[in-house]
């Protein structure tokens, strides 16, 4: 009987234990798979915030784009729109006149009076589309003996030709051909102007040896008058040809071996 029991006994503990370790193992089994779907749940929302934030990050980026190409494209319209500003204003800008003497003028005593020739250039030194217009040119002259009056009689040019003299060869020489009497001169950014100008006198006072200071006061629309300047040195020996009524003398500021800062004459 101890023996059965003994059995009994035995058999229960060994079932016993059996469902034990298999319950043992359920639960671990449960807990691991809840632990793997925690897991898995946190790794879904890991991943759902990563993606939000990459959504997030891709939306600030284009943004971002979109506003660097709005901000290129304002500023390109305002350069735009400042260079067309300042084209404007430049070539509707008030033209600025420059006046050059020249290098040479040509002087002459006759009958009639006293006679100056001056070939100054006109320019306008800014870019504009507007023209400059020299409304009237005067020349004052003073000396060592009481001044000519000159004003300005027209405009023309020289030509060169043979010149047929009485009892004399012929010779090749300039005569003055008057093209226009005297009148305003309108001068572009992109046509200066050099007219050929000739002032006379009809008084009885003539060019005399000696220095002589020549203003010439150019008076523009719109820009006043200016004032410019040279000198004139004529010799004793040069006053016959000056004097002698068959063409005028050249006088020049750029004779090479010359210290004067005045004009002499270049050849009679």
């Amino acid at each position: 009987m101890i023996d059965d029991t003994s059995e009994v006994d035995n058999t229960s503990k060994v079932d016993y234990t059996s469902k034990t370790d298999d319950t043992s193992k359920a639960e671990s089994i449960s807990k691991s798979e809840n632990s793997s779907k925690v897991e898995n749940i946190r790794n879904a929302i890991n991943q759902d915030g990563q993606g939000e934030e990459h959504q997030a990050k891709r939306r600030s980026d284009k943004g971002r784009v979109a506003s660097t190409r709005e901000w290129a494209t304002a500023v390109t319209a305002v350069a735009a729109f400042t260079l067309s500003l300042i084209t404007y204003v430049q070539l509707n800008s008030d033209p600025r006149l420059e006046v050059l003497l020249p290098v040479a003028i040509r002087i002459q005593n006759d009958s009639g009076g006293t006679q100056l020739y001056m070939q100054p250039s006109f320019t306008v030194s800014r870019k504009t589309d507007v023209s400059a217009v020299v409304s009237d040119i005067q020349v004052s002259i003073q000396g060592p003996t009481p001044s000519p009056s000159l004003y300005w009689c027209c405009i023309g040019e020289y030509v060169g030709e043979f010149i047929e003299e009485a009892q004399a060869p012929s010779r090749w020489g300039l005569r003055w051909r008057e093209t226009s009497q005297a009148a305003p001169i309108v001068v572009a950014a992109d046509k200066p102007q050099a007219p050929y100008l000739r002032f006379v006198s009809f008084g009885p006072e003539l060019f005399t040896a000696g220095t002589w200071n020549v203003t010439m006061s150019v008076t523009a629309i719109g820009q006043g008058t200016s004032t410019h300047s040279l000198c004139v040195e004529i010799s004793q020996e040069v006053l016959p040809y000056v004097s002698s009524g068959k063409g005028t003398v050249a006088f020049r500021n750029n004779l090479p071996g010359v210290a004067s800062d005045c004009y002499v004459p270049a050849y009679v």
